[in-house]
């Protein structure tokens, strides 16, 4: 997950490609829960496969899945729609963000090593590095792109 700056602020990595989102998130989720980790009115947005429960449900964002525009009231249709594409544009970033890591490290393109321990320690570090390049920098499409957005809508 990325932050407005284009900063990588949490990860899962090393896992099966087969883990769905619900799997993957479990420990984020738990982080987002807690009031001493996650400050009120803060949160992330993800995705319409994103499990959103009710305990989440003022931390995550998501768009409207298909077919859910129509069980909204008529009068807050437009409303609803025009908040939905906003948050699609924003889970752009996201996409952004997991592709602008491959281009300045491309030991990603190739195959990562076959040894757990050896395959996690390369992604933590790649990841690290991410970062200082973020901050050292100050480049991150994300941040060009969506800085004032993230402050109008938050």
């Amino acid at each position: 997950m990325f932050d407005s700056d284009g900063l990588l602020i949490w990860a899962k990595h090393n896992c099966p490609g087969s883990w769905n989102d619900g799997e993957m998130c479990f420990e984020l989720c738990q982080k987002l829960s807690d009031p001493t980790k996650t400050l009120p009115n803060h949160g992330l947005c993800a995705d319409t496969a994103f499990p959103v429960g009710h305990a989440l449900y003022q931390h995550i964002v998501s768009p409207l899945k298909e077919g859910e525009l129509e069980k909204i009231e008529p009068c807050l249709q437009p409303n609803a729609s025009a908040v939905s594409t906003q948050i699609t544009s924003l889970r752009q970033a996201c996409e952004w963000g997991m592709g602008s890591i491959q281009k300045p490290f491309k030991r990603l393109t190739v195959k990562l090593p076959f040894r757990d321990a050896v395959r996690e320690r390369r992604l933590k570090n790649i990841f690290m590095l991410w970062n200082v390049r973020v901050r050292d920098t100050g480049i991150a499409q994300i941040r060009e792109s969506f800085g004032i957005l993230f402050i109008l809508l938050w």
